[in-house]
């Protein structure tokens, strides 16, 4: 059974600085005067064997007719089943699917809209687990402190009724269990993050290249947002 993604050991850097985090791929964050900057690489591997499959996947999405918005995801995006490698569930798909029809002007918060969101992920999700035996990988990479581990996190990035937001979607499973995905909203400041390898955010501070994305640190260097701002999680 093989999952398709990116599965090396995680960090999130702040400013080359890092905490350890359950999330695995390359994706830049940063939100400047000029508004949001959101990169990331494009290696997808199967989880038997981390055969590379792709150097060139995309990973970052609109939402469609809110052009204001982008979702990027990490971990293992596509699963596969006994019988499909990486063909039995697509986070992306059904995460588009879910933005479609769900009008963006029926939330008060971008928090709001993607609790509503990652509900109809999480159903779509369940029943394809039952209907096709989907069994979640459990590495140490995606192991939580909290226990269980993290399946795939949307990250959403944009602008909402007007207004910067940034929100993080964690999708969940505690021994093949499929737990209720938590939402945390992400508190928007200038200073970048970038998710994956330490190569990459050495390059993000060092390159010319990336010059024009980088903003001055005015913080000094914190945890995660996600560790000290408590997640919302749907009701029953």
């Amino acid at each position: 059974m093989a999952h398709c993604g990116d599965f090396v050991q995680p960090r999130q850097w702040f400013l080359g600085e890092f905490r350890e985090f359950s999330m695995a791929t390359a994706i830049v964050r940063t939100y400047t005067d000029d508004g949001f900057v959101v990169a990331s690489d494009g290696l997808v591997r199967l989880s038997d064997n981390g055969k590379i499959l792709d150097e060139a996947g995309q990973k970052i999405f609109s939402f469609g007719t809110a052009k204001s918005l982008a979702f990027s995801f990490t971990g293992s995006i596509q699963l596969g089943s006994e019988h499909e490698v990486g063909g039995a569930f697509d986070f992306i798909e059904a995460f588009s699917t879910a933005v479609q029809a769900r009008s963006t002007t029926r939330g008060r918060t971008l928090a709001d809209y993607a609790q509503r969101i990652s509900r109809a992920v999480h159903d779509s999700l369940k029943k394809a687990q039952l209907a096709k035996n989907i069994l979640f990988t459990s590495e140490p990479s995606e192991a939580r402190a909290e226990g269980g581990f993290t399946i795939a996190t949307a990250l959403i990035d944009g602008y909402f009724s007007d207004s910067a937001s940034r929100v993080e979607i964690h999708f969940l499973h505690d021994d093949q269990q499929l737990a209720y995905p938590e939402v945390f909203p992400i508190q928007i400041t200038t200073q970048p993050s970038v998710h994956g390898s330490p190569e990459v955010a050495r390059l993000f501070q060092t390159d010319p290249r990336f010059a024009k994305y980088r903003t001055q640190r005015i913080e000094p260097w914190h945890s995660s947002p996600t560790l000290h701002e408590g997640p919302t999680q749907p009701a029953g």
